[in-house]
């Protein structure tokens, strides 16, 4: 409670998505993407009490983090589609070697690592353009290395 005293338009969205969820099964993304909470929601929709049932509970939590996530996935799959698509990228034999939640890895010879990092950071702020996204990046032989 008193971390949405602190943050009052959370309990804001909170309510939206309680709101949103006893009218709709699904949850839109800014982007479009919907995800549908029919499995959870689907003992609730006749008559049951939403504000004390479990499963809606549980649908509300994640209809809530669903919009930030999804998005998130949207823009790092642009990401991907910029650096992949990006001639120089292939030029100097940079290659994106993994994707994980909010990181992106890639491998290149280290006389390519400032280009291809450069090349990285573009097409990551590029595609989180519209929400001002911007990124750091780290280099190294090994994942601890680079953070």
């Amino acid at each position: 409670d008193a971390f949405l005293e602190e943050a009052p338009a959370l309990q804001k969205w909170y309510d939206f998505t309680d709101s949103w969820l006893k009218v709709h099964t699904y949850m839109p993304t800014p982007g479009g993407r919907l995800r549908d909470f029919v499995d959870l929601l689907e003992d609730n929709r006749h008559g049951k009490q939403f504000s004390k049932d479990w499963k809606f509970r549980s649908a509300a939590r994640k209809a809530g983090n669903h919009p930030i996530q999804g998005k998130g996935a949207e823009i790092k799959t642009l990401a991907i589609w910029y650096f992949i698509s990006n001639p120089r990228t292939k030029q100097i034999g940079a290659l994106l070697e993994m994707d994980m939640h909010d990181e992106l890895h890639v491998r290149c010879r280290p006389e390519a690592a400032d280009e291809a990092d450069a090349i990285l950071k573009d097409s990551m702020e590029r595609a989180g353009k519209e929400y001002g996204c911007i990124t750091d990046g780290g280099r190294g032989t090994t994942w601890k290395d680079a953070k």
